[in-house]
């Protein structure tokens, strides 16, 4: 016994020198060598430096401390700049979603959820009710209906409609079919009712204080086809007629209507106002994009060419127009892990193919603010023939089902071909909020924002939004 004790003492010594041995060796020589007694405990109290105090570290490298640089003197700039932005996301998102997700989490609230809103054999068919309150516009509630391998294999049904009384009905339908692995055809149909429609009036200068309202009445139906051709290239298309009817004379929200701010000189007709429209159209857009789904690297460049060509059959002789536009985009993924920072840029156009750029009506014209461009300001809040726009914004995992946004945009809409653009005539636009990222067809979002005057005027806050409830892609 003492010589194989021998033996495996003489073998950790190798260990220590030669990294090439295993560390079992070490391990047998430890247990078979009879450990050491601690030592006696001492009658005397250690002193109190030895308990409470703590080591400073050593200079190991002789330099000292690092100098203050002026690097280090600039970084609070930016830190106080993003301070409220990031005081609002921490203690009034990040923190409360948190507690929210742990306690849920914690009493599987959302397992329950699902086996009372999904039917089937395979739970293919569910039934969820929704709500959507965007501050400034009517809120809606109602449901959201999906039902996957409806009439045959393949085939997708979802069904969306809110309501919030009269003056606001929306109802949204669209049966999908999945043709190949990488294509799916569709058709698709909308009706709704709002009496909430805002109007500021036309062009870059329009001012928050001639707020108005109107009512539309809009149905919209025509079949979709959607291909990815590659890994990168995406194509989707859209045939449909479109009837929409306006009454300017309907007031909501406390506003006056589109008609009294007319009649008072404070704004003009906008085109087509008077007496609706009917529309048939073709729609395309194409995009590239060399990101990769998650969880990989989300680094990467997007590029969206889209163009809308619309036939007025309302009228005799009808005139045309096209809206058109492109948006180029580059992201960062800047831990690797789905923290995306991302820079972009889009132009915006509507010009007309016959009759003049006044017959096409002003809801068929760029319009910035709500869920696209500039979303700190309500929908419909800018309106004219084109748009340019830049955006910076970040984009964080919140939870497993849930991104955290951030963005800070500025841009405005111009006449034609961005007649009148100058860099006094942009807007701010700022929001932070999350969003669900599991299913285009029916997300949630929470979203603070704001929006300003032109730097011309000063730059000053006049629009907030807080958005609240779920959406629909489709």
């Amino acid at each position: 016994m003492p010589a194989a004790i021998r033996l495996l003492r003489a073998l950790s010594k190798i260990c220590r020198h030669g990294a090439f041995l295993s560390p079992l060796l070490w391990c047998a020589a430890a247990r078979a060598e009879p450990a050491e007694a601690p030592p006696a405990a001492s009658d005397e109290a250690a002193p109190a430096a030895i308990r409470t105090e703590r080591r400073e570290v050593p200079d190991y490298d002789g330099l000292g401390d690092a100098p203050t640089t002026a690097g280090d003197v600039l970084l609070w700039v930016p830190r106080i700049l993003v301070l409220p932005l990031y005081l609002t996301t921490e203690y009034l998102i990040r923190r409360p979603l948190g507690a929210a997700i742990t306690a849920i989490e914690h009493n599987r609230v959302v397992q329950g959820a699902l086996y009372f809103i999904t039917f089937g054999g395979n739970k293919n068919i569910g039934l969820v009710p929704t709500f959507f309150g965007d501050f400034g516009a009517l809120p809606s509630v109602g449901g959201y209906f999906f039902w996957d391998n409806a009439l045959v294999s393949r085939n997708h049904v979802r069904v969306h409609a809110g309501t919030w009384g009269p003056k606001f009905i929306s109802v949204s339908v669209t049966d999908r079919y999945d043709v190949g692995p990488d294509s799916t055809a569709a058709l698709r149909g909308s009706w709704s009712r709002r009496a909430d429609q805002l109007f500021y009036g036309l062009g870059p200068d329009s001012k928050s204080a001639n707020v108005s309202r109107y009512s539309a009445t809009s149905l919209d139906v025509g079949p979709a086809y959607d291909l990815r051709s590659s890994h990168h290239f995406t194509l989707a298309t859209a045939v449909g007629v479109r009837r929409t009817s306006f009454d300017d004379t309907e007031q909501c929200c406390g506003d006056p209507s589109v008609r009294d701010r007319v009649g008072a000189g404070q704004l003009a007709l906008p085109p087509r106002l008077a007496d609706g429209y009917t529309l048939g159209y073709q729609s395309a857009s194409i995009a590239f994009d060399t990101r990769n789904s998650r969880p990989a690297h989300q680094s990467g460049l997007r590029v969206v060419v889209d163009g809308q060509p619309a036939f007025d059959v309302s009228r005799r002789p009808g005139n045309a127009w096209v809206r058109y536009g492109a948006t180029v985009g580059g992201f960062w993924d800047v831990t690797g892990k789905a923290r995306v920072l991302s820079l972009t840029f889009a132009g915006l156009f509507a010009d007309p193919l016959t009759g003049a750029g006044s017959d096409i009506p002003f809801t068929e014209q760029v319009s910035l603010g709500g869920s696209t461009f500039m979303r700190g300001f309500l929908p419909g809040r800018l309106v004219d023939r084109s748009a340019a726009v830049a955006t910076l914004a970040y984009q964080w995992p919140a939870w497993v089902f849930l991104d955290g946004t951030m963005h800070v945009s500025t841009g405005n809409v111009f006449g034609p071909a961005l007649r009148g653009f100058e860099p006094g005539k942009l807007r701010l636009s700022t929001g932070v909020g999350v969003r669900t990222n599991s299913s285009p067809d029916h997300q949630f979002e929470l979203l603070v924002g704001f929006g300003t005057d032109t730097f011309a005027d000063g730059a000053k806050l006049t629009s907030f939004r807080l958005a609240l409830g779920a959406t629909r892609g489709f």
